[in-house]
């Protein structure tokens, strides 16, 4: 993922968290190698440039987890409900750093490591902010650790 799309997925989990009232109720699960639930907040914006971002960001800590980024995506607009696989997006990533430091990944940058389905059951453009839409759906990874011999999986399962 390219610095400028790295620093708008970001603001937009950092957005999603202070807008969470306006959004679907989300809710996260971890299986695998780690095991927990989350509340997360979903936000997507349509940049006028005809991709359009969609970050999933988590609202609270998870117990065996040094850092979580359930999903930050940019797809192809139009933006309609279908569904995305990581082959379908221009970007994507979702990341989990267990307590002993492995990185667990399902990505698509320059190369596709794991996997991941993203499933948009309904979409709507909000009158405000512009830009903005207010999606439901189902978010499904299967993360694989990157730079470690291990073999296990993370399989992280987002509704919103």
């Amino acid at each position: 993922m390219s610095a400028r799309a790295l620093i708008l997925v970001l603001s937009l989990a950092a957005a999603a968290a202070a807008s969470a009232k306006d959004l679907a109720p989300c809710k996260g699960e971890l299986s695998g190698a780690v095991k927990g639930t989350f509340r997360c907040a979903v936000e997507v914006r349509d940049g006028g440039d005809g991709v359009v971002t969609l970050g999933v960001t988590a609202l609270e800590p998870v117990a065996g987890v040094q850092s979580l980024a359930p999903g930050g995506f940019q797809l192809p607009g139009p933006l309609k409900a279908r569904t995305y696989t990581l082959a379908d997006v221009v970007n994507g990533r979702v990341a989990v750093i267990a307590a002993d430091g492995v990185l667990y990944s399902a990505t698509r940058t320059t190369g596709t490591r794991g996997e991941a389905t993203l499933a948009l059951r309904e979409v709507k453009r909000l009158a405000q902010p512009a830009g903005a839409w207010a999606v439901r759906g189902r978010l499904e990874a299967r993360l694989k650790p990157s730079g470690s011999p291990r073999a296990d999986e993370i399989v992280l399962v987002v509704e919103f």
